[in-house]
């Protein structure tokens, strides 16, 4: 567990704190340790801010900077506790300053994994393949099965907010022994009172690159670059039931500890646009020894302890 715990600080280059509340622009409250994703229920999705007015903390009350934005939404959901179930909004417009002269701003909550884990990003390992020579990303949640932030935020498939519709109103299954009304899902979509519910199927949802580190790429799952330069624009899907799942990958030679990151926004591609663009985001990446290389290392004292806040 030490070697799990440490395998991807060997070099650590950031250290981040708890910046989710420094704004109003994310979607709650610092959540318990025991949160982790529920089965069947997604990760990631897009879909649209349809807050009128700044609901909780310090700006509450004030009209929503984030309304009518497509977002990126994080699944936040609690096997244990599922009517705790709620969404992060990753990236997106708030405020800063004091309540007394609030400034238009964005939300501190812009990365994956999230600034208050305080990580130094997700797993970069060997790839093969079409990604043979790289270390590519994905590949975490399988290799390290009891690193939480690999479990909680390490598949970067993106859909539609739609596919979790269908869960609304929906009883929750009689044989589940945790004996809620609703199954989890519902929880989820009605969080902060449904004003995350708006369906986006008929939006082309766009995704622009807005900042790559140097030696770093997304690629599909077929080793196609998807991006040719910072600036690029991709078409998402504009259904109900697409998905995204890329490829962040960097040289096989990267040393370990390395950080490589990639910075989107969310925009809305339809003939006539009905969203505005999201605030930019960013997902970040550090190389990583293999799992087998972890004990070696360990015992030549090279790991440093994980920076985490959390």
């Amino acid at each position: 567990m030490i070697a799990l715990q440490t395998l991807r600080s060997f070099a650590s280059f950031r250290s981040f704190c708890c910046a989710c509340t420094a704004v109003t622009a994310v979607a709650a409250a610092k959540a318990p340790a025991d949160a982790s994703p529920e089965p069947g229920i997604d990760v990631f999705h897009v879909g649209v801010d349809g807050g009128e007015t700044i609901g909780f903390g310090t700006y509450k009350g004030l009209p929503n900077p984030n309304e009518d934005r497509l977002t990126l939404f994080l699944s936040h959901t609690f096997a244990d506790n599922p009517t705790s179930n709620h969404y992060h909004r990753i990236g997106s417009y708030g405020y800063t300053g004091g309540a007394d002269n609030p400034q238009p701003g964005f939300s501190g909550n812009n990365r994956i994994p999230e600034p208050y884990q305080g990580d130094d990003g997700l797993s970069l390992l060997p790839g093969s393949g079409a990604f043979s020579g790289k270390i590519v990303s994905g590949l975490g949640p399988a290799a390290f099965p009891d690193d939480e932030i690999e479990e909680e935020y390490g598949d970067l498939s993106i859909r539609p907010i739609d596919r979790l519709l269908p869960f609304d109103g929906r009883l929750a299954d009689p044989d589940d022994p945790r004996g809620q009304l609703f199954h989890p899902g519902h929880y989820l979509v009605n969080t902060s009172g449904g004003v995350y519910k708006t369906p986006i199927a008929g939006t082309t949802v766009g995704l622009r690159l807005t900042g790559l580190s140097d030696g770093f790429g997304v690629f599909a799952e077929d080793g196609t670059e998807l991006f040719t330069g910072v600036g690029d624009v991709i078409t998402l899907g504009d259904s109900a039931n697409w998905s995204f799942s890329p490829v962040f990958a960097a040289g096989g030679d990267a040393a370990v500890g390395s950080a490589f990151s990639a910075t989107f926004e969310l925009t809305d591609l339809s003939a006539t646009p009905t969203y505005g663009d999201s605030a930019a985001f960013s997902v970040d990446f550090v190389a990583v020894p293999e799992p087998t290389g972890l004990l070696a290392l360990a015992g030549l004292g090279l790991l440093a302890a994980r920076r985490r806040t959390a």
